[in-house]
């Protein structure tokens, strides 16, 4: 990633976290919360020198992470929760971040990042993704630096495929596939979900 794209990352699952927060609150504890999510936002604009666009997605989705000399992949979902981003920078990386449940209950974050992405046409768009990276949901820790430390990072060799509408705002289907060199082997897919303005 970058330690600027470190960053964008741990934003992601900061929002995550605090989305299945505020889900079980007040009004007014949702407030406080917002206020204080802002006033943290504002120091970390300032010191990405590049601005970050987040953009949640809606949808249903599965996948599978193939280890080496195993033949029964792990298989998972996304959950229910929310937590699907696509996040963009102007230095040019750009990341889709999944929320997902796995075969034994637990959930976490995956993640494809790349730096060179296209659009061959309009209903088209291309990420090579470069790293992939899985991290705890956020759900139970304290810190910043106790999230990254639970945070798990591949380089990878694949893309990220997404077919939209003219208008962007639905995603007839999206599809990662990304290969470690460690010989780990990510695919996710997710279909008819749409960007949330």
């Amino acid at each position: 990633f970058g330690s600027k794209d470190e960053l964008g990352w741990l934003v992601v699952c900061y929002l995550i976290a605090l989305y299945k927060y505020l889900k079980s609150q007040s009004i007014m504890k949702k407030m406080i919360s917002i206020i204080f999510t802002i006033f943290i936002l504002i120091p970390i604009k300032s010191y990405a020198d590049d601005s970050i666009i987040i953009k949640p997605i809606v949808g249903k989705c599965f996948g599978t992470i193939v280890l080496p000399n195993n033949k029964q992949p792990l298989k998972f979902s996304c959950t229910n929760k929310g937590g699907l981003y696509y996040l963009s920078r102007d230095n040019g990386r750009a990341l889709f971040s999944f929320f997902i449940k796995t075969q034994d209950g637990t959930t976490q974050t995956i993640g494809f990042s790349g730096g060179k992405d296209f659009q061959p046409s309009l209903n088209e768009y291309i990420l090579n993704v470069d790293t992939v990276r899985i991290g705890h949901d956020g759900s139970d820790v304290s810190s910043m630096e106790e999230l990254d430390k639970k945070t798990i990072e591949f380089e990878t060799i694949g893309n990220c495929k997404m077919n939209i509408n003219s208008e962007a705002t639905k995603i007839k289907k999206l599809t990662c596939d990304s290969n470690s060199n460690k010989g780990v082997k990510f695919n996710i897919n997710l279909k008819n979900g749409k960007f949330i303005e």
